[in-house]
């Protein structure tokens, strides 16, 4: 590795990720090795940074989950790199584990490799790190491969994507309350049919920021009723894992990062609670109350696409319900498993049919996240 110093002017924002400021670089780095630290310029202060470089972007996470805690939403700065210009290395636990196996990873293209490298990285734990280890070490070529041999081809299916992302519906998929929310108290306040409440309150109310006096009253002239029937003093109500729920959650956060989507008002959306419950295994939350949009708006899948910084195409969508979950999902593009609990599947169009899945419970859907990453892998 060269010893020569470089020093880079760079210009990026600030923004969120999973907890922890970091700065996306305006123009993405190119010529450095991913996954290596540097130094960071921050005033008077130095901040030691991992590098991570995707396909599209540059990202700098700071080593220290608090040292970017309170910086403006630009950064203008100077980026130090000791290990200067190199190539891409393979981390030596994931070398060692693929040459056991009698395999290779010379035949990954380079965006093969930097989604290996990256989904390896996003581990949380030295388990999970293992598990994915043994995920990419049985998922590439064995050494007797001939370097022509192509995968088998999905033309025309969105399957064909490659798998980055998991998301999953929370009430109904992941757990559930013991009492009814802001939601079931509306339409049943509402002379409306259930259905058009139900959706004209995902529109109106789950998509707000805040309840405030104009999103009540207007939530309550659609609804047809008075603005005294609105449960103004409404809180999270604690949600209730099913039993199998943590373990299936761990099980997929192996295969790929996790994510939750949910339709929800901002004062039920306890992220909090989502966080104690679920970490590590969940990456992050996307409430509609954060995103602006309500399953199953393809705006909501885009959105948490875009904070990710995938295609919809490479999501695989868990949910329960048919509507907002599975159609949303499967409108966008992304492979979808529907969450039965034994109900029969409902009448669908063949292309909505051929990129569904379906499993009675979140446990049963962890052996078809495993089969799509499979097909990815082929």
């Amino acid at each position: 590795m060269p010893a020569t110093v470089h020093s880079l002017p760079i210009k990026g924002s600030i923004s969120d990720g999973d907890g922890t400021p970091q700065v996306v670089l305006t123009e993405r780095l190119v010529g450095y090795d991913t996954f290596l630290t540097g130094v960071l310029d921050i005033g008077q202060q130095r901040v030691p940074v991992r590098i991570i470089t995707l396909d599209d972007v540059t990202v700098l996470r700071p080593v220290e989950a608090t040292a970017l805690a309170g910086a403006t939403d630009t950064y203008s700065g100077v980026l130090h790199l000791s290990h200067g210009s190199r190539r891409r290395t393979i981390p030596e636990d994931l070398a060692l584990e693929v040459s056991r196996r009698h395999r290779t990873l010379d035949l990954l293209d380079e965006a093969e490799l930097r989604y290996a490298l990256t989904f390896l990285e996003e581990a949380t734990t030295e388990t999970i790190r293992q598990a994915r280890i043994a995920v990419i070490a049985d998922a590439v070529a064995s050494v007797d491969s001939p370097a022509s041999e192509e995968p088998e081809s999905n033309d025309g299916d969105h399957s064909a994507a490659a798998p980055a992302l998991v998301t999953v519906d929370v009430g109904g998929t992941i757990g559930t309350t013991d009492s009814p929310g802001i939601t079931a108290a509306l339409v049943a306040a509402s002379p409306l049919a259930r259905r058009d409440a139900v959706r004209l309150l995902r529109e109106r109310l789950h998509t707000a920021p805040a309840i405030t006096d104009q999103v009540v009253e207007e939530v309550c002239r659609a609804l047809r009723i008075p603005v005294t029937a609105f449960p103004r003093h409404a809180t999270a109500t604690p949600l209730r894992l099913f039993t199998f729920a943590a373990a299936a959650l761990e099980q997929i956060s192996v295969l790929l990062p996790v994510v939750t989507l949910s339709n929800v008002t901002c004062v039920e959306a306890d992220l909090p609670q989502l966080r104690r419950l679920l970490a590590p295994w969940v990456n992050d939350h996307f409430p509609s109350s954060r995103i602006g949009y309500a399953k199953p708006d393809p705006r909501a899948f885009e959105a948490v696409a875009a904070q990710r910084r995938i295609d919809p195409t490479q999501m695989v969508h868990i949910g329960d319900d048919w509507e907002c979950d599975i159609l949303g999902a499967t409108r966008v593009g992304a492979r979808a498993i529907w969450i039965s609990g034994g109900r029969p599947l409902p009448e669908a169009t063949e292309a909505v049919k051929s990129n569904v899945l379906v499993a009675t419970d979140l446990a049963a859907a962890t052996g078809h996240v495993r089969e799509i990453c499979a097909g990815r892998y082929r």
